[in-house]
């Protein structure tokens, strides 16, 4: 005795979407990896992008490529919908998370004191990775945020990066082993 059962749709079925992650990145691109079923047929998909988990005062937009590339800076909640022939839309699908850093990280103060140098600088994103310093402004040598300088210079050039790669460089003049700044 075998049982057939027959879903009765009066809506499609939510999507399923994938492509967030827990990591910053430059973009990201979220897209649905199972499609809704709607009886009637599906017509398009909506999405709807939001900084906070409160999806009730979402602006859904239109797609016809079942995905969304994110690029701006923050994070982001992503939902997908599906909409009928008929134009009955679905549950949301699950919600992914993008985390985008497009900013540069920001040099605040670099200090020269006897040949030691202090770099205090900050990344709001993803956080600050990496720190080089540079004599002439083409060979830069990796470095912790505090090093000293050997030789007598004129100037030194600071590069800050971050996790996901963006970079600033500050050019720092240098008068008998001190910055201006300092007394």
């Amino acid at each position: 005795d075998k049982t057939i059962r027959v879903l009765n749709l009066s809506k499609p079925t939510a999507p399923e979407i994938t492509g967030g992650s827990k990591e910053w990145a430059l973009s990201r691109v979220i897209k649905v990896k199972k499609d809704s079923y709607a009886k009637k047929g599906l017509d398009y998909y909506e999405y709807c992008i939001t900084g906070n988990k409160n999806l009730k005062k979402c602006k859904w937009k239109k797609t016809s490529t079942k995905n969304v590339k994110i690029s701006e800076t923050g994070k982001y909640y992503v939902v997908f919908r599906g909409v009928d022939k008929a134009g009955k839309t679905s549950s949301n699908s699950n919600i992914e998370i993008a985390y985008i850093d497009n900013n540069n990280p920001v040099i605040n103060k670099v200090s020269i004191k006897n040949k030691k140098v202090v770099i205090e600088a900050n990344d709001k994103e993803s956080g600050i990775d990496k720190y080089y310093y540079s004599l002439d402004g083409e060979n830069y040598k990796k470095t912790k945020k505090k090093f000293e300088i050997k030789d007598d210079v004129k100037e030194i050039y600071i590069k800050v990066v971050d996790k996901v790669g963006n970079k600033v460089i500050s050019v720092i003049p240098v008068e008998n082993g001190k910055t201006n700044d300092e007394p």
